[in-house]
């Protein structure tokens, strides 16, 4: 309960920090303290060791990458219409959390999309390995 709090605190810092850079993108680049907040919600995602959350995020942050980069096509189709329609806010809770690593990489929407679910699926590959106490022990 209480690192569900947490994280869910964290995450709420983390988008304030992102979200008008986000927003405004490329006319606006991310702050030092996005990019501190950033790290420090990876970390907290990282040491709750979330499967869960974190395989959404991933196969979240992986649609909005293949949404932002179909961007041009999904008009012409009513179905691609309608599912255009939710990358917004699936950029908003899995992407904009990490916008301020687009200040080291300053990447493209749809680039960072694609950067957003390699991290997310590194940090569920690092919790799905376990240590052994063995390891740990030294």
């Amino acid at each position: 309960m209480m690192r569900g709090l947490i994280l869910l605190l964290l995450f709420s810092l983390t988008l304030g920090m992102n979200f008008w850079a986000g927003l405004k993108y490329p006319d606006v680049e991310p702050s030092i303290v996005g990019l501190l907040t950033t790290g420090i919600y990876l970390l907290a995602l990282f040491s709750l060791r979330n499967k869960t959350i974190l395989f959404l995020s991933t196969i979240c942050s992986c649609l909005t990458g293949i949404l932002f980069t179909m961007e041009s096509s999904l008009i012409e189709i009513a179905f691609l219409d309608i599912l255009g329609a939710i990358r917004y806010p699936l950029y908003v809770f899995f992407i904009m959390p990490l916008f301020g690593l687009n200040k080291v990489f300053s990447l493209p929407i749809h680039s960072f999309a694609s950067l957003c679910t390699g991290i997310y699926m590194v940090l569920f590959l690092c919790c799905l390995v376990r240590v052994p106490k063995s390891l740990i022990a030294r």
